[in-house]
């Protein structure tokens, strides 16, 4: 599967307009985007069908709060298994890792997968 993600959000409303059936996450991160409030406002469907704020910008209040828009909540980049822990816990869909193996061996018992439906 292909789950398109980009710090732009002009860029996932063209590819939304070009490629419709392309699921689409929009990445934040308090250095590089808008301040998270703008994410919390703007955040819905069509546009988006997934969310990817930073480990950090994560509360259990804002996945609730994407969860109840229909967005899919992963979160980047989180290599530390006891910082995992924590931000699986928070009850995000996924976890972007570049420990993918020593991540996936911890929650090998707990974890599920889910896909993220186009447009």
């Amino acid at each position: 599967d292909v789950l398109l993600s980009s710090f732009d959000p002009a860029l996932l409303a063209v590819v939304g307009a070009l490629a419709p059936g392309v699921p689409r996450a929009w990445l934040t991160d308090p250095e590089e985007s808008p301040p998270f409030a703008i994410f919390r406002a703007t955040a819905y469907r069509p546009l988006i069908q997934a969310i990817h704020p930073r480990w950090d910008q994560l509360t259990e209040s804002n996945v609730r709060a994407f969860h109840a828009r229909g967005l899919a909540v992963g979160c980047f980049t989180v290599n530390e298994p006891e910082k995992a822990a924590r931000v699986a816990a928070l009850g995000v869909d996924w976890i972007i890792t570049d420990r993918a193996r020593e991540l996936s061996l911890q929650f090998s018992q707990s974890a599920g997968t889910r896909s993220v439906p186009a447009g």
